[in-house]
């Protein structure tokens, strides 16, 4: 019975860390362009362990007509 109940606190303990784990939240960024004075907006999604001062790679997806920033982010599909 007590190894039960250890074993079942121990993985629930393990089942909440992988849940705490954070998923990155996007940031919705904006910036007036100065070739026209228009508002621009880009959506920026950092892992969780990003650090400033260290090399990253990075990713840059361009929507097409007819879907907006958000398509990449908010998409279900595993492409």
């Amino acid at each position: 019975m007590c190894g039960r109940v250890v074993l079942i606190a121990v993985s629930l303990g393990m089942c909440r860390a992988a849940l705490c784990q954070q998923t990155p939240q996007p940031i919705d960024v904006s910036f007036t362009a100065t070739e026209d004075g228009t508002e621009q907006r880009y959506v920026v999604v950092l892992p969780t362990d990003f650090k400033a001062d260290a090399p990253h790679d990075v990713l840059i997806a361009l929507h097409g007509h007819g879907s907006d920033r958000w398509q990449f982010v908010n998409d279900t599909r595993d492409e």
